[in-house]
């Protein structure tokens, strides 16, 4: 889908929860909906909303795929919150919660797509909006030709029924028969199968939130000192231990030293003296 029909669906998407409520969702714009969450009464009204009543266009068939991202200050409750909102509206399909380098929260759970209008709205609720991506999904060209498909293979079938009931049974070959039946059934069950793939697909929305917590204050980085005493000592250690090895070696060249004399009239070489 284009761009222009993503920001379509999305202004048409936040429309009709205003006319709904008589008031805009966190604002009128995507940059006033984007400001600081906060708990003071009249600040941002969540309730008053019939989920019934926000429905998507009953003539399309449309997967919706939604990416927020939101900053709270307090991190724990809206983790609680965001847990509580996925089993109120659908179901959550996998998370991830890690505190290290910073307090966040990755979530991707499918809610119904009846009310995937008041679960944005109540997502909200978390903190303050930083980004937001929607895309839908059209399918209902899909389902139309999944629907012929499976009407023309029930007629098929039921005129094989009839043929094979009018031929003489002199004439019947029965192993072609059935081949040909049981065609006609497999594609019947693959075109229900495609029909309720489709259905699976646009009852449920996918709403991947990631929860941030707030900005770390900067901390003074104090370096591990004793690491440094441990990294000589080591390598004072290994100095040390690689001396003992060498000492044989050192034993043997001393004492090539000391007889050289020695070694020399045995070899008779004689001194430059001489």
């Amino acid at each position: 889908m284009s761009d222009d029909r993503v920001a379509e669906s999305a202004d048409a998407f936040y429309g009709a929860v205003e006319e709904q409520d008589g008031a805009p969702l966190g604002g009128a714009t995507q940059q006033q909906r984007a400001r600081k969450a906060t708990n003071a009464p009249g600040d941002r009204d969540l309730g008053g909303v019939a989920g019934g009543a926000l429905q998507a266009p009953e003539d399309r068939l449309l997967e919706y795929s939604i990416t927020l991202t939101y900053r709270t200050e307090d991190y724990r409750a809206a983790r609680q919150q965001l847990i509580e909102l996925a089993g109120k509206h659908g179901y959550i399909m996998n998370s991830y919660a890690s505190t290290e380098p910073a307090w966040s929260m990755n979530t991707t759970m499918r809610v119904r797509a009846a009310e995937m209008y008041l679960a944005l709205k109540e997502l909200d609720a978390l903190g303050e909006l930083e980004s937001e991506q929607i895309n839908s999904t059209d399918h209902t060209e899909s389902m139309v030709l999944a629907s012929r498909q499976f009407r023309r293979e029930r007629l098929r079938l039921a005129r094989r029924n009839a043929a094979a009931n009018q031929t003489p049974a002199a004439n019947k070959s029965w192993a072609e028969r059935e081949q040909l039946i049981e065609q006609s059934e497999n594609r019947q069950d693959q075109a229900e199968h495609e029909q309720w793939k489709i259905n699976d697909r646009v009852s449920f929305a996918q709403i991947e939130v990631r929860l941030l917590g707030p900005d770390l204050p900067v901390q003074i980085d104090v370096p591990p000192y004793q690491n440094a005493f441990v990294i000589l000592l080591n390598g004072m250690l290994h100095l040390l231990y690689a001396m003992i090895l060498g000492l044989p070696l050192l034993l043997i060249f001393a004492l090539l030293w000391l007889k050289r004399g020695a070694i020399k009239r045995a070899l008779g070489v004689k001194s430059p003296e001489q």
